[in-house]
């Protein structure tokens, strides 16, 4: 098995914290409710510790990204962004629907708002690392790195 890059192990930890603070948020929802439940979102902070992997080794002067990591890089991120915005105005519109039609009120809880925030966050962080994972695969499937 090949060495991962900085981008690999990222995604990697991105992953791991975007599934613990799903699973945190289903074991709490019965414990304190889904507001309080929110809470466990916190564990996403984790994925900031992925900037480590970018840090220039001290003597070693090769470069950390190269134009393919760069490639690679950017279509997750078009990819991460696309879905994002498919799911998230998906679940605007379904939330507007189901408020007007079949709850019959004509407005939707702020308590909502925080939600949608954390919820797109997460599908953002889950397609661009899967993305970046796929990609790197594929190149090392294809005899690159």
């Amino acid at each position: 098995m090949s060495q991962l890059v900085p981008a690999q192990k990222t995604a990697w930890l991105t992953l791991a914290a975007a599934s613990a603070s799903i699973l945190a948020f289903g074991v709490l929802i019965p414990l304190v409710g889904p507001q309080a439940a929110q809470a466990a979102f916190a564990l996403l902070c984790v994925t900031g510790l992925g900037a480590y992997y970018f840090r220039p080794r001290k003597g070693d002067d090769t470069p950390i990204l190269d134009e393919r990591d760069r490639l690679i890089e950017s279509r997750s991120q078009v990819l991460g962004f696309k879905l994002f915005w498919v799911v998230f105005v998906g679940t605007c519109m379904s939330l507007w629907a189901l408020a007007r039609y079949g709850w019959h009120q004509e407005m939707v809880s702020v308590d909502l708002l925080p939600g949608l925030v954390m919820g797109g966050w997460i599908v953002y962080a889950i397609a661009h690392s899967v993305a970046v994972l796929a990609q790197y695969g594929r190149s090392q499937a294809d005899g690159g790195q």
